[in-house]
């Protein structure tokens, strides 16, 4: 399996689903009238990720992204999992 793969398995595969499932959460908070200022600016930062994180994918299928460019993308995003 390429890095490019194994990318693309972890944005598409648990990367964008926990996002958007982050997102939704706050939109319930919003829509009770329970959220926060911190959870409105938390609700902007997730769909600028989600955003990027789509972006990546399309990149990636449209063969925008070589081999090196997925696997530091790969090891930060690993990197960032571990913190």
């Amino acid at each position: 399996m390429s890095i490019c793969t194994k990318l693309l398995n972890l944005v598409e595969g648990e990367l964008i689903p926990e996002v958007e499932d982050f997102i939704d959460k706050i939109f319930e908070l919003v829509n009770d009238k329970k959220a926060t200022d911190e959870d409105k600016e938390a609700l902007e930062e997730a769909r600028e990720l989600l955003k990027s994180f789509k972006e990546l994918v399309e990149d990636i299928y449209n063969n925008e992204v070589d081999k090196e460019e997925c696997q530091e993308t790969y090891d930060g995003l690993m990197a960032m999992d571990k913190e």
